[in-house]
Parts: structure tokens; sequence; C-alpha cells
């Protein structure tokens, strides 16, 4: 569900197998910031689907579904609905890396570039959008509850 900016020149993949025989640094640095934002990534989606189950992650969770409401949102109204800096950012290291073409959506490239599952990109962007919308209501209804009877989410 994210937009990139401006697309960054790939490099050719040739060169990127010739740059990781030889060792060099950029490279290393690329492939370490393509593996740390492919786990970054699963940990947020993973936050934002479950953490809301458990009232030590409460507020953790409360923390990443604003991040992604602000940036889907916010930032979507500069750069298209649906917009995710994260994905933007990793999206550039991959361009960087030689891959492409890369989907519009981390959860499609997991999915499917990476699992090989094959699932349609709209039933993907529908089941995204279910999942988020029903973690933002759970989220806002818990803060009510709490609200309403004083208590408070425990902190981790």
């Amino acid at each position: 569900m994210t937009r990139g900016l401006a697309a960054q020149n790939a490099m050719p993949r040739q060169a990127v197998d010739e740059h990781k025989k030889r060792g060099d640094l950029s490279i290393t640095a690329l492939i370490f910031a393509d593996w740390l934002l492919t786990v970054i990534h699963f940990a947020v989606v993973s936050i934002n689907m479950f953490a809301w189950i458990f009232p030590r992650t409460r507020t953790l969770h409360r923390v990443t579904i604003a991040c992604t409401t602000l940036s889907w949102f916010l930032l979507g109204w500069f750069y298209g609905l649906g917009y995710c800096f994260l994905t933007d950012w990793h999206w550039q290291v991959k361009r960087a890396l030689g891959e492409g073409p890369l989907p519009t959506s981390f959860i499609h490239h997991l999915l499917n570039d990476s699992w090989g599952l094959g699932v349609p990109a709209a039933i993907i962007d529908v089941a995204i959008a279910v999942v988020f919308f029903a973690a933002l209501g759970i989220a806002l209804f818990q803060l009510w509850l709490e609200r309403r009877h004083g208590q408070t989410t425990q902190k981790i």
C-alpha cells in the first residue's frame, strides 16, 4: 500500500554480484540494511497485528499503529494514500542492490516474492486494510475502556 518516492537508479545485477565477490563495504552495508529493514518491517507488522492482545505491549502497539496511521494518511496526503516511509527506504536499498521491479507493498513482497504464494495484489490490499482498521479500532476501544475505568496500560 505504498507509493515510493522517485525511483533510484539501480546498480546493474552483474555489478552488484561483482561487488559482492570483492566484498565491497558499500554492498555489505546495503545487504545488512536490507536484512535489518526486513526484520524491522516484519516486527512493525507483527506489533500492529498482535501487540494489542497483551496489556504489557499495548503502549508499544499504540505507538506503532499511530506511526503507521500518520505515514499512510498524513504522508499519504503528499505521496499517495497508503504511503509507508519504511517501505520507501527499504525499496531504495533494494534498488541500490539491483532488485526490481518491486511491488507497492512490503506484505505483497513478503507473500509473493519471498514466500512465493501468488496472492493477487487486490486481495492483499483489502486484507491489509481490514487488519489495520481492526487493530486501530481495537486499540481505540481499549484506550476508551481504560480511560472510562481509570486504568492505565502497563509499561513494557
